[in-house]
């Protein structure tokens, strides 16, 4: 199956998408341009938005065990996704982007931002304080 992934140059969540696939066991040809939109084109059409493109090629292996053996394990797996996604990169994204440059300095939201990567970090380290993985999946 023939999968090219279009990104933005030096976007950390075109990296994302290739280390899913590297897990799945897929192999999908990377085009990086000016372009800010994701997409990846498959023999059926693109998909859009990076979150969706990472969980169709880590679906497209369903025995890499990457999205759970179960709707229950697939609903923890998003679950962590959608904790990345909503309370760890906006964050992450506010304190990070104007030391790299990337936006203006804006040091009340700086500040602000910093605080909630220690929270959502903090979250986290509760998480793992009894366990190795955010998951324990079994392989089929």
């Amino acid at each position: 199956m023939a999968l090219t992934l279009h990104a933005p140059v030096n976007d950390y969540r075109a990296e994302r998408i290739a280390v899913t696939a590297a897990f799945a066991g897929v192999e999908i040809a990377i085009t990086k341009s000016d372009m800010k939109a994701f997409y990846l084109s498959t023999p059926q059409g693109n998909i859009y938005q990076s979150g969706a493109i990472a969980r169709y090629v880590a679906r497209l292996r369903s025995d890499s065990g990457l999205t759970g053996n179960s709707f229950y394990e697939s609903g923890l797996v998003d679950s962590w996704c959608e904790w990345c996604a909503h309370d760890l990169e906006p964050a992450r994204a506010l304190w990070l982007f104007p030391v790299l440059g990337f936006t203006a300095h804006n040091p009340k939201a700086y500040n602000e931002a910093k605080k909630d990567v220690a929270t959502a970090l903090g979250f986290l380290n509760k998480m793992l304080l009894n366990r190795t993985f955010f998951l324990e999946i079994k392989l089929r």
